[in-house]
């Protein structure tokens, strides 16, 4: 199988950490506790994202119509 790195850097110890940190997914290693183990204080306002209002209103008639439902978590 042939494969091609994605990393700048050869990652030997705690892979995950060093690949998210590569990736600038996090950019401190104290932030890896609040990526894999988040709390209430990392959740964001929920009025603030993009048409929550929108996706609200289309759940709650999706719900009472008793249709199913299939999410996708990004």
């Amino acid at each position: 199988m042939k494969y091609e790195r994605k990393t700048s850097k050869n990652i030997k110890d705690n892979f995950l950490l060093e690949l998210l940190k590569d990736r600038e997914i996090l950019v401190e290693e104290k932030d890896y506790n609040k990526f894999f183990y988040p709390t209430k204080d990392n959740e964001i306002d929920s009025s603030l994202l993009d048409n929550i209002d929108k996706a609200c209103e289309m759940l709650h008639e999706h719900l009472t119509r008793g249709n199913k439902i299939y999410l996708v978590v990004d």
